[in-house]
């Protein structure tokens, strides 16, 4: 029974580690931002019209990282694939390596291997 009780417990403090790890990048994030809206409240700009401008300029920003990112993980992947997919299609027999200028062994040839 105590085996159990400790699986179940293990299971449980694996999804409390995620709530809390949320919670204190809220937190983080808050307390950052909170000093642009005493900032934006020294010129007698209301809290309230602070809070919404900081809130859509993270939001905006937040966005734009991800669009930047976007891009270049979709180009990361598409080389990733090409590369995969030249190793497994290409005949090893015919290329030569970098510098060297020598045939890769036959032994490396998977369409002779999976033929």
């Amino acid at each position: 029974m105590l085996p159990v009780l400790l699986l179940l417990a293990w299971q449980h403090a694996g999804a409390l580690v995620h709530g809390v790890f949320l919670f204190l990048t809220a937190a983080v994030i808050a307390f950052l931002l909170n000093s642009l809206v005493r900032a934006l409240q020294e010129p007698r700009i209301r809290r309230g019209v602070g809070v919404a401008v900081v809130s859509l300029a993270f939001a905006a920003a937040v966005i734009a990282l991800i669009f930047a990112l976007r891009a270049v993980v979709v180009e990361q992947t598409r080389s990733a694939a090409d590369r995969v997919d030249s190793y497994l299609t290409d005949d090893p027999g015919c290329a030569t390596t970098g510098s060297s200028a020598r045939p890769i062994p036959q032994h490396r040839c998977l369409h002779t291997v999976w033929a």
